[in-house]
């Protein structure tokens, strides 16, 4: 590792997909069993919102359309410890709307499913809690900066 080598976060983005009974659409990801919103990282010559949506069609398999920004998230998380600081990341938070495609898992994900905010199916990623709660709060168009 040179000098001139400089180590930054990751950026990536994550989709708050509504269906019509108020449910929230969550994964189980496969890597540690945890459930969490659609998502991932951001491919070089990308746009963060075609992030949300590749990450989302590639995780469940729906196609979406964003509709909004709840905010943008850089905190490291309690408890959060990052061994390599290389995988702080910088998240996105976006509400979408399902356009098309059905959903399904795929190799990130064993599970997947709408669920009520008080009725998780399991432990949440850290800090997926709060991305929930702020588009739950954030129906006025304001954009949260954590």
């Amino acid at each position: 590792m040179g000098k001139d080598y400089i180590i930054t976060p990751r950026v990536g983005a994550n989709a708050v997909i509504f269906d019509g009974d108020g449910r929230i659409l969550l994964t189980k990801r496969e890597d540690n069993g945890l459930w969490c919103l659609p998502g991932g990282h951001m491919d070089l010559g990308e746009m963060i919102q075609e992030t949300v949506i590749r990450e989302t069609e590639e995780e469940t398999g729906l196609k979406v359309a964003v509709e909004r920004v709840v905010g943008i998230y850089s905190m490291p998380y309690p408890g959060y410890v990052y061994e390599d600081p290389r995988k702080q990341i910088v998240v996105i938070t976006f509400v979408c709307r399902p356009v098309g495609g059905s959903l399904r898992i795929s190799d990130e994900t064993t599970d997947v499913g709408y669920f009520y905010p008080d009725q998780w199916p399991g432990a949440l990623l850290p800090g997926h809690d709060i991305r929930i709660r702020d588009a739950l709060d954030g129906k006025d168009g304001k954009i949260v900066v954590r």
